[in-house]
């Protein structure tokens, strides 16, 4: 279980990472603009990034 886990632990940011990028491209697909950034140090909390997306101006 360990080696388990630490095979985990080597994909666990990247995939979060990919998870908010698509996340992100689909709500640009909707029509909002959208950043990402990250809201503390890793070492707070592995689970930092944010997510900020506005609806555009010229879409309704």
């Amino acid at each position: 279980m360990e080696a388990l886990s630490l095979v985990q632990g080597v994909f666990r940011r990247p995939l979060e990472v990919w998870l908010a990028l698509d996340k992100a491209l689909y709500l640009e697909s909707k029509g909002y603009q959208v950043t990402l950034s990250t809201f503390s140090e890793v070492e707070t909390t592995p689970r930092n990034i944010l997510i900020h997306a506005a609806r555009s101006n010229n879409q309704k």
